[in-house]
């Protein structure tokens, strides 16, 4: 399991709040690289189907 780099070390109530909610964003969200790599599937499969070429004419 990788180690988590944005814990608050020195928590007060504000910085116990935001640590929450980094804690859920790095348990669930994916990492950018992935949505890049998916966006760009997606696009490149769109534009097979529905994108025509014709060079003769």
């Amino acid at each position: 399991m990788e180690e988590r780099i944005s814990r608050p070390e020195n928590a007060g109530s504000g910085n116990r709040v935001v640590g929450f909610f980094v804690g859920l964003a790095e348990r669930y969200l994916p990492d950018a690289f992935l949505f890049a790599v998916v966006l760009t599937l997606i696009a490149y499969a769109l534009a097979v189907i529905f994108v025509t070429t014709d060079f003769l004419g």
